[in-house]
């Protein structure tokens, strides 16, 4: 499955006459969402402005795996890393506003106009949010995760 997977992401990208230098796919496992992550030149193309080309290029792509493998849940398509290394860049600012929630003694929350946001696959934003006294940072859909 992961190779037919891997020709059918090599193929659209092909027909599209964009090229790409590396192709990877993988999967977790059984309900979990199938990674396929792209190494090109022309990241800036692929990705667009916040991630609208890449957000678009992952929904074509999941109905085509989709219409092959039925059973496959989700696709997540990074390129260069881009999503890996906002994910990262989040994580690290939600660190940052836990210790100054924690130094404060006040709840902090990091909203869209002063921190970034993350859209998952989902296509909910998620904003976190640190609370004093806390060393976690929570999502607003109420799952948490512990802040290092």
């Amino acid at each position: 499955m992961i190779e037919e997977i891997k020709k059918i992401v090599e193929d659209f990208f092909k027909s599209a006459d964009i090229a790409v230098a590396g192709i990877s796919v993988q999967s977790r496992g059984p309900g979990e969402p199938l990674e396929i992550n792209l190494t090109t030149d022309e990241a800036g193309y692929l990705i667009g402005e916040r991630g609208a080309n890449l957000k678009d290029f992952e929904f074509v792509l999941r109905l085509m795996v989709k219409k092959k493998f039925p059973d496959c849940r989700s696709v997540f398509l990074d390129i260069n890393g881009y999503r890996r290394e906002r994910e990262e860049m989040i994580r690290s600012q939600a660190r940052q506003a836990a210790k100054e929630a924690v130094l404060k003694k006040e709840s902090v929350m990091l909203t869209k106009g002063a921190w970034p946001t993350w859209n998952c696959q989902r296509g909910r934003t998620l904003p976190l949010k640190a609370s004093a006294g806390s060393r976690t940072a929570g999502w607003r859909s109420s799952r948490s995760h512990e802040i290092n």
